[in-house]
């Protein structure tokens, strides 16, 4: 083979191998570098998910003060409920109260064809984990992976799926007991898809329902929304919480938004009760009520 052939052939082998390396890497990025410190004050409403985060929270600050007592953290949190109703939100704030590392991933990073990669990402997503730990990892929407497997005759993307759902339950399992202080939290809009061997005690201890809020939550989502804008003395929450029945955490925030926009399309410098109840009534107009 001539220099230059071999040259080539070198090259590509190399390039082969980067390439390999980079997808099979961890997808999980430092979460401090993308969010601000978010804390379970700016999470409006959800008093009763709240209410089953604070202990793993507290461990986390103070681990000596549990296991003086023999508890261990819950292994793992999975965030269940409608899109737009705080489970990353509030994912998040656990992150931001906890004081440690914090790394976060779409479910849809570990979704691929060829086989093996997977796989290979959740593996090293926890061993990013466990060399930062004590850390917590988030994966959002665990749902795009960790389905319900199928006894059928698969094909090469189904059974890519099963491998890497079936690497994420043995690294949730810790046979080889190298998780202490690795929490893993999760989120899913889909449970229902969600593979039930995934959900068993030990691989996601705890599993917190968050649903639409009801008045009194949509009344502290929009207080926590507005308390930093420039609003006119007539802008009510409780108002507001009144009239919007149905409407996620989501559709709150961006209808404030919206208000906000509105007000200074009208040359205002504060925004007004009079631009939610024109986004009200074009709302209202569309549903033809």
């Amino acid at each position: 083979m001539s220099p230059l052939l071999s040259w080539r052939r070198e090259t590509r082998e190399r390039s082969d191998a980067l390439t390999a390396s980079a997808l099979m890497a961890s997808p999980a990025e430092r979460s401090s570098a993308h969010w601000p410190g978010i804390t379970l004050d700016d999470v409006g409403g959800l008093e009763e998910a709240k209410e089953q985060v604070k202990d793993v929270i507290d461990f986390l600050r103070n681990p000596k003060k549990y296991q003086a007592l023999g508890a261990k953290i819950p292994r793992n949190i999975l965030f269940s409920g409608p899109h737009g109703c705080g489970k990353t939100l509030l994912a998040r704030a656990v992150m931001g109260e906890s004081g440690v590392p914090t790394f976060y991933a779409s479910g849809a990073e570990f979704v691929f064809l060829a086989m093996g990669i997977g796989a290979a990402r959740i593996r090293n997503t926890f061993d990013v984990a466990r060399a930062n730990k004590p850390s917590i990892t988030l994966i959002d929407d665990i749902d795009a992976f960790a389905r319900k497997r199928n006894d059928t005759v698969q094909g090469w993307e189904e059974l890519e799926q099963n491998q890497t759902l079936i690497q994420l339950m043995n690294e949730l399992d810790d046979v080889r007991r190298r998780n202490a202080g690795v929490l893993l939290l999760a989120t899913t809009s889909r449970i229902d898809l969600i593979e039930p061997a995934l959900l068993q005690p030990a691989r996601f201890d705890r599993i917190v329902k968050i649903d639409y809020p009801n008045e009194a939550e949509r009344q502290s989502i929009s207080q926590v929304r507005l308390k930093d804008m420039p609003l006119e003395e007539d802008v009510d929450p409780s108002v507001l919480a009144r009239r919007t029945p149905g409407f996620s955490g989501a559709d709150i925030w961006r209808l404030v938004n919206e208000a906000a926009l509105l007000a200074a399309k009208r040359e205002k410098q504060r925004i007004a009760m009079a631009e939610f109840e024109r986004l009200l009534a074009r709302r209202d107009q569309t549903r033809g009520t």
